[in-house]
């Protein structure tokens, strides 16, 4: 199982324990499928590499079309309302009001086609969330693009002041989907599509924010 390091979708908490909301559903899904994860914790580029060489079964994250054909995209399931945060002095309300601003970005992270493309918006790329903040504070950058769960998880630390991030706008709501190995057994497959389905059936979960 390949997990990618980026808090609070899946990290290492204070207490030197596997985090986040991610590997929380993963976990969940281990014990709905009843088969054994091993859990590999690594950055986002990495995973999907591991996943595209079968070093890893299973993952979940964004779907894009670059990887297309490199592993199985198997089944859709829980996903974020993404957004962009920008300086309270900045007005915008759509992506064309954002060309020619710095945006942060995961690197790696593949968000939706009109945003990932344009060229006229300035990507900066970060490992995390964390430094995406670092570097929107320090004025190093217009804005970020981050999962408004993400925001929120690190909104509860007290250093921040809320007030520095309300100048936002919805980009998208982007599924995740579960993606396996090209040669993973069918009926591990299949077992792996009804159980993601029975678990967000049982919890009534909507998005990946009801696991914080």
């Amino acid at each position: 199982m390949g997990i990618f390091n980026v808090e609070p979708f899946s990290y290492i908490n204070p207490e030197g324990e596997m985090d986040g909301v991610t590997y929380k559903f993963l976990r969940k899904l281990e014990e709905e499928t009843q088969f054994k994860f091993v859990y590999t914790i690594l950055p986002y580029a990495r995973v999907v590499g591991n996943l595209k060489d079968g070093v890893v079964d299973l993952a979940m994250f964004y779907p894009s079309h670059q990887n297309n054909g490199s592993f199985i995209k198997l089944t859709q399931t829980l996903g974020n309302d993404n957004i962009i945060v920008l300086r309270t002095d900045l007005q915008a309300k759509s992506l064309a009001d954002v060309k020619g601003l710095s945006i942060a970005r995961i690197r790696g992270g593949k968000y939706f086609e009109d945003f990932d493309n344009n060229e006229l918006i300035k990507k900066v790329d970060v490992v995390n969330y964390s430094q995406s903040i670092s570097l929107f504070l320090g004025k190093r950058v217009d804005g970020f693009i981050i999962p408004r769960v993400a925001l929120n998880h690190l909104l509860k630390d007290k250093k921040f002041h809320k007030e520095d991030f309300k100048n936002t706008f919805f980009v998208n709501h982007k599924y995740n989907f579960i993606h396996v190995r090209n040669n993973l057994p069918v009926a591990i497959r299949n077992k792996i599509v009804e159980s993601n389905k029975a678990i967000i059936k049982k919890y009534q979960y909507k998005r990946l924010e009801d696991l914080l």
